[in-house]
């Protein structure tokens, strides 16, 4: 990048290097070895960084259903584990537990906190519930399955409604 005496970048020269890192970076994604970054989304024309950003939200909403199932995980290994006195399944709901909050907190850094942790519980519970239906023989009643369907529509109807 040249710079100017004044010590303000020329138009020409940044308009120059962005089109220099969008090549760039469209040459390593047709390659396979491009890697999306926030930091690199800053310093590439707005048709990328729009790229970048829709990858990020997919990848966010990605997240928050594998930490919403590992939420299920977590719940049915705590009814397994036995109070926490049956070691393997403690050790599996442990680690359940620390990947469903790995993975919730990424997708914070790209969605708004409130429908996000919504969502996420909003697939533990159906999760969960189904789980109990299908493992436990617990009431299939019209109910519940009204009530399990709100609970998705919402979670539907969230996804729909958000900024990300």
């Amino acid at each position: 990048m040249h710079v100017a005496r004044t010590s303000q970048v020329r138009r020409d020269d940044l308009e120059d290097e962005t089109s220099d890192v969008e090549t760039s970076f469209r040459n390593n994604q047709r390659y396979g070895t491009a890697r999306c970054h926030a930091s690199h989304c800053v310093y590439i024309s707005r048709r990328v960084e729009r790229s970048c950003e829709a990858r990020n939200a997919v990848n966010a909403w990605l997240a928050l259903l594998g930490a919403g199932l590992l939420e299920v995980g977590w719940a049915l290994g705590l009814k397994y584990s036995d109070g926490l006195t049956r070691f393997w399944p403690t050790v599996a709901t442990v680690i359940a537990i620390a990947l469903s909050f790995t993975l919730m907190a990424l997708a914070l850094r790209s969605l708004p906190f409130g429908t996000a942790y919504a969502v996420w519980t909003g697939i533990g519970a159906v999760g969960s519930i189904l789980v109990g239906m299908l493992l436990y023989s617990e009431p299939t009643d019209p109910v519940r399955i009204i009530c399990l369907t709100l609970i998705v529509a919402g979670m539907i109807g969230l996804k729909l409604n958000s900024p990300a």
